[in-house]
């Protein structure tokens, strides 16, 4: 493609000229090439093309429209919103020099937010408020007291029951919220501390599904045949308990 005074030409076809700028403004457009260089005269950030407040104060931080809060006045008040403390005045009301009228120090829902800065002026007595004097939103409950709110808690209406809470074993009961019962029993409990040798046996309610093993030494081996959990290993001399752990909690031994 070439250009040729008004006119362009490509394969010995003549166009136009704005035919052929056009073609290269798009080519550059779509190589990445910036075609109409950004003007902006108050250096905010905003084009001067969209900017509705183009002569910004330096240093003031801009809204999408180039307009800082020097600039503006939401309330029609005659005070600029960065001095502005009641921004919501109504129409036509007279304000100090905080731009706030008598109405807007006042507080119609009671909420401890004067109407001025109150942005949600219909608040239900007593709904805790933001700063903003809108409801917050209240959180999960712990009806048990213990620490813990429905949302996390497995039982909410029993204290003892709630996450890592201590286990009463074989009760029938999930007091920790893992999903089981605790039924680990150690049957069996051998520890040479001159040869460093252990050797334990331990059952539990769920059998092989259990999972358990030896904290520190490595998994406990299921016995099929006998129903029970084996564990033997060389464990060093300077043995004082073993925890045995599985799905359901763990249990400790001492030598």
């Amino acid at each position: 493609m070439s250009l040729n005074g008004n006119k362009g030409v490509r394969r010995g076809v003549w166009w136009p000229g704005w035919v052929s700028l056009f073609i290269a403004a798009l080519t550059f457009a779509m190589m990445g090439q910036t075609c109409i260089p950004c003007t902006d005269t108050d250096g905010d950030g905003v084009c001067d093309n969209v900017d509705l407040c183009p002569d910004t104060p330096e240093g003031e931080e801009v809204d999408a429209d180039g307009c800082s809060c020097s600039q503006l006045d939401s309330d029609n008040d005659g005070v600029d919103d960065c001095d502005d403390l009641c921004p919501n005045t109504p129409e036509g009301e007279t304000v100090d020099e905080d731009g706030c009228s008598t109405s807007d120090l006042e507080d119609d829902d009671g909420d401890g937010v004067i109407n001025g800065a109150d942005n949600c002026p219909d608040t239900p007595a007593g709904d805790a408020v933001d700063a903003d004097g809108c409801t917050i939103p209240a959180g999960p409950t712990d009806s048990d007291g213990d620490g813990y709110p429905v949302d996390l808690d497995c039982n909410d209406s029993e204290p003892s029951i709630y996450p890592g809470a201590p286990e009463v074993k074989h009760d029938g009961i999930d007091q920790d919220c893992n999903g089981y019962d605790l039924t680990i029993d150690v049957t069996s409990y051998s520890y040479n501390a001159r040869r460093g040798t252990l050797s334990i046996k331990a059952t539990s309610a769920l059998d092989s599904a259990a999972a358990l093993r030896v904290d520190g030494f490595g998994p406990m081996t299921w016995d099929r045949k006998r129903g029970y959990w084996t564990f033997s290993a060389n464990v060093g001399s300077n043995l004082t308990k073993v925890t045995i752990s599985g799905v359901e909690g763990s249990v400790t031994a001492y030598p």
